[in-house]
């Protein structure tokens, strides 16, 4: 029980330590543009056959 608490202890204290955050993972509703386009991609024109 004692070892993991303190293997709880220590994930915890890893994970409050200052990471580098990329820009989407901040936020749920914030994505970074590359991934909009490619989840709407925009209408293109038709070549005429």
């Amino acid at each position: 029980m004692k070892k993991e608490r303190r293997w709880l202890k220590s994930v915890l204290a890893a994970s409050e330590t200052q990471q580098a955050a990329l820009p989407w993972q901040r936020g749920a509703r914030r994505k970074p543009e590359a991934f909009k386009s490619a989840a709407a991609p925009q209408p293109r024109a038709q070549a005429a056959r």
